[in-house]
C-alpha cells in the first residue's frame, strides 16, 4: 500500500473532479514515484482521535447552552 498525497491545486482545477481521472493521476503518481509519502502510523491516528473526540465535545458544549438559552 503507498500513501499518495494530493496532488496541487492548479493540477485539480485544470483537470476537473472525477474518479476515474483522480485514479489515473493516483496511478500516474505511484508509477513516477511522486507518491512516496510516508504512511500514517499509530501517533498520527491518535491524534486524529482526540481531534475529533474534542470536536464532538465542543458542538455538545454549544448545542446544550444553545438549547438552555431558547427556554
Amino acid at each position: 500500500m503507498i500513501e499518495v498525497n494530493r496532488s496541487g491545486k492548479a493540477e485539480r482545477r485544470g483537470i476537473g473532479k472525477s474518479d476515474p481521472s483522480d485514479a489515473y493521476a493516483v496511478a500516474r503518481a505511484v508509477v513516477s514515484g511522486r507518491a512516496a509519502s510516508a504512511p500514517k502510523d499509530g501517533a498520527i491516528a491518535g491524534i486524529h482521535a482526540l481531534q475529533t473526540a474534542a470536536r464532538t465535545a465542543i458542538k455538545a458544549a454549544v448545542r446544550r447552552s444553545t438549547r438552555s438559552r431558547t427556554r
